[in-house]
């Protein structure tokens, strides 16, 4: 007998916050991970690691709920991440 699953809720996003997810894809260089790897001189999978453990710059995710989507990395992002560890 399996366990009974409490109904998920999905949490509704904001408008304004899907919004201003959309200004950025649209207006932003948007980096792939091998990108993004290159530029900080690690491999992909470093940079892999580091998402899942909640390090390294902030990206975006076609689909947050899935673990296949797609990962981007918006190069601003990427800069001001390199800028804030400058010594």
């Amino acid at each position: 007998m399996g366990r009974q699953q409490a109904p998920v809720q999905k949490a509704q996003a904001k408008p304004e916050i899907l919004w201003k997810t959309k200004e950025i894809l649209m207006s932003e260089i948007m980096l792939t991970t091998k990108c993004v790897a290159k530029r900080l001189n690690i491999s992909h999978h470093t940079l892999k690691i580091w998402r899942t453990k909640g390090k390294g710059p902030r990206y975006l995710k076609e689909n947050p709920e899935s673990p296949q989507s797609t990962v981007r990395y918006p190069e601003k992002w990427v800069e001001q991440w390199q800028k804030e560890r400058m010594i």
